[in-house]
């Protein structure tokens, strides 16, 4: 159910989109990034402002290092003209929000404006037992609550398994969660490979989509954006349409490859300009 305070900040995300629009972000798994070695992604994070992006994502582990000295991380964001997209957090069963507190709470401190959480889905095939998705709305709920307590927002990344039977996962929690507790960082590439028609999802959720992975396959491969088949003229004219003004995220992800790095970001970063205009 959408509260005042939701509406309030829906009305002032599409006065943002009216004037400015999206801004282009990448995840930095193309990347090879050293754990605990905070030059290691300062390292990546030079190279992508040098493709010009605005933005970035990256795994929680890159990032708690730095958990102890905030405001150093925070300034070198700032010295790089980078936003901190979201740090990336992957959930895991029994559900705890409070062990997804601490690392909210840390990621807030290095100055992330989402802790990006993903899981596997209630099943693979989205059929799922009605109180399976009960219990996952009401621990985001409460961790989304507990979190914006903290300074950072939740926002949910889906795999493949929430868009089958019908998107019948996401289209739940996205019901059953209050906007103010849960946005959705919506992973376009894995809706598109279960069925999802994505500018009918785009206008249907627009308001509640922080952002946006963009992904591109051809024959089931993953290829740099523009190579492939996904429809991301048709969503980019969804996104004018409804004036959405979120983050749009590069994601290279090569399970089982070697990192991709400039060879597959260049080429996606040069269509993201050309097709959605940022």
């Amino acid at each position: 159910m959408l509260t005042r305070r939701s509406l309030l900040w829906c009305g002032a995300g599409l006065a943002c989109a009216q004037t400015r629009g999206p801004r282009p972000g990448v995840q930095t798994n193309a990347w090879e990034i050293e754990e605990g070695n905070f030059a290691s992604l300062l390292s990546v994070l030079e190279r992508v402002r040098k493709l010009d992006f605005d933005g970035f994502e990256t795994n929680i582990r890159f990032l708690r290092s730095e958990f102890p000295r905030p405001a150093e991380a925070r300034r070198k964001f700032a010295d790089l003209g980078l936003t901190a997209i979201g740090a990336h957090y992957s959930l895991a069963e029994p559900f705890r929000s409070d062990v997804v507190v601490r690392d909210a709470a840390g990621a807030a401190s290095v100055g992330a404006q989402y802790l990006v959480t993903s899981h596997k889905g209630l099943a693979a095939d989205g059929r799922f037992a009605p109180d399976q998705l009960q219990a996952k709305v009401r621990f985001l709920n409460e961790a989304g609550r507990r979190c914006r307590a903290e300074g950072i927002r939740i926002a949910y990344h889906n795999h493949q398994p929430e868009f089958v039977n019908n998107a019948a996962e996401i289209e739940g929690l996205l019901q059953g969660t209050d906007p103010d507790n849960m946005m959705l960082l919506w992973d376009s590439g894995h809706a598109w490979l279960a069925g999802c028609a994505l500018p009918a999802f785009l206008r249907r959720h627009a308001a509640r989509i922080a952002g946006i992975h963009l992904r591109d396959y051809r024959d089931g491969k993953s290829v740099p954006l523009g190579q492939g088949t996904v429809p991301l003229r048709d969503l980019a004219a969804a996104i004018r349409q409804a004036r959405w003004a979120g983050w749009l995220i590069d994601e290279e992800e090569r399970p089982n490859e070697p990192k991709p790095e400039e060879s597959a970001v260049q080429p996606s970063r040069h269509h993201i300009r050309k097709v959605f205009g940022v």
